[in-house]
């Protein structure tokens, strides 16, 4: 969901926010406390997120990274950079420490000043997060969130420096391997630390690691490939998929997107690609009365060709910020016009790598065994 450009830099809210927001308006009501006080309480986690990313651009920005797009999760943004950006400004230390720090800052400023005014609040008691105490939610959402990303799991920032460890003892490949089947494990533990304590934040938090989870698990996908490895995007591209004409009514694609699996969908007119266009999109607009796709699809979005290879359409597209590709028979540069032969999303780009290397493996010990028997 695309929220605005600020200062050059593209914001998006990922969908989970929405979902974020009826789990804390439900939360709510459970507790006793208003819808309002819920979503007061997600503004307070929006807050959060958004004082962290504020100081990570800043720490961009001081490294020499060059941002082009943020997608705002619950737990932090996954940046795009910029094609001139310099990986090693992407991942400094400075960016790494920004972002808890940030977060350490404002919550240990807020306890300072509300104990300044008021004594009648004890910041201690339990529940810490809490829609029926918001002012001592809005100290502890921000604490926790520092916390949160000292956990050793991508894309959290003690994550992403682990990861440029391992990158650094076992090669970009291993490392990328290790901080993905890690990442998956930590979110996995959450989630049934959660379960067994009854405690619902722990299991809201491991869920949206594992999305975090599955953005390394595509990482390391690229790393992968950038050994040099020959796959190119008609060996990975989905050929079962979903279009959307542009000449639809917002009604008309909304139920054709009810029977798909994807969420974001290339958006035709005749054969040819014009546009793309997400089910949440569809959703918010009819929410304002029907229409045609036309007028709400994205007109500016990433393409690769069958035959571009994928470590360079990762290094092109910025990885994780992009949630589907639609592969085409390239007619210009920008995609328009060209008709499309498939589409590549985060999930299917994983399962595809795994089966292509799993088949790679069996050709390969079938071949050293031909050897051998001659």
């Amino acid at each position: 969901m695309r929220i605005g450009v600020l200062f050059g830099v593209e914001i998006r809210l990922h969908v989970l926010w929405i979902l974020f927001l009826f789990f804390s308006m439900t939360y709510a009501s459970f507790t006793g406390a208003t819808a309002m006080r819920g979503f007061a309480l997600w503004l307070l986690m929006l807050a959060a997120v958004m004082v962290r990313e504020v100081a990570r651009s800043i720490a961009f920005a001081a490294s020499g990274a060059k941002l082009s797009s943020l997608l705002i999760l619950p737990a932090g943004a996954v940046p795009t950079f910029s094609s001139g950006s310099k990986k090693e400004a992407q991942e400094s230390h400075l960016v790494a420490l920004a972002g808890p720090l940030a977060n350490f800052f404002v919550g240990i400023t807020l306890a300072l000043l509300l104990y300044m005014a008021t004594n009648q609040v004890n910041l201690f008691d339990r529940p810490w997060v809490t829609p029926a105490y918001l002012l001592r939610s809005l100290i502890w959402t921000q604490v926790l969130l520092g916390g949160l990303h000292l956990i050793p799991a991508a894309p959290l920032d003690a994550g992403v420096a682990l990861r440029q460890r391992f990158a650094k003892i076992r090669g970009t490949v291993r490392g990328a391997r290790a901080m993905a089947g890690i990442s998956q494990t930590v979110s996995m533990a959450l989630v049934i630390a959660g379960i067994s304590m009854q405690n619902v934040w722990l299991m809201v938090m491991g869920a949206f690691l594992m999305v975090g989870a599955q953005m390394e698990a595509a990482t390391a996908v690229g790393a992968e490939t950038s050994t040099g490895e020959s796959v190119l995007m008609r060996d990975v591209m989905l050929t079962d998929f979903t279009t959307i004409s542009s000449a639809d009514t917002l009604e008309m694609a909304m139920d054709r997107s009810v029977h798909s699996l994807q969420d974001i969908f290339p958006v035709v007119r005749g054969s040819l690609l014009v546009g793309t266009v997400s089910r949440q999109t569809l959703s918010d607009a009819l929410n304002q009365g029907n229409g045609y796709v036309q007028g709400v699809m994205a007109r500016t979005f990433p393409v690769a060709g069958a035959e571009d290879s994928l470590s360079a359409t990762l290094a092109r597209i910025g990885g994780g910020g992009t949630q589907m590709v639609p592969i085409i028979e390239r007619n210009s540069d920008n995609g328009e016009g060209d008709r499309v032969l498939g589409i590549v999303t985060p999930q299917s780009l994983s399962l595809a790598m795994h089966l292509l290397g799993r088949s790679r493996r069996i050709l390969e010990r079938a071949a050293r065994t031909d050897q051998r028997d001659q």
